[in-house]
């Protein structure tokens, strides 16, 4: 769900990254990607979160990095933009 946590910290990436900012048509949904799961890692990780439910925590953070996610000839998948 939306939280007041998580808009703060969308407003802090878009100040801090506005080269990228971009108008999106679709509505934001907060959330943080932690890893793209790929479609034959589904169950796996279905059944994990089912037994391990996540459980709301605070987190400092202390710096940010910018991801494009772009497979390169090295076959690396995510490279840093930026950092702050």
């Amino acid at each position: 769900d939306p939280s007041p946590e998580l808009m703060q910290l969308k407003s802090q990436i878009d100040s801090h990254f506005p080269t990228y900012l971009k108008v999106e048509s679709k509505k934001f949904i907060p959330h943080v990607t932690v890893k793209r799961w790929q479609r034959y890692e589904f169950e796996e990780l279905k059944k994990n979160i089912e037994k391990n439910p996540f459980e709301a925590r605070s987190q400092k953070v202390d710096h940010l990095a910018l991801f494009k996610s772009e497979k390169d000839s090295d076959n690396h998948k995510y490279h840093v933009l930026e950092r702050n």
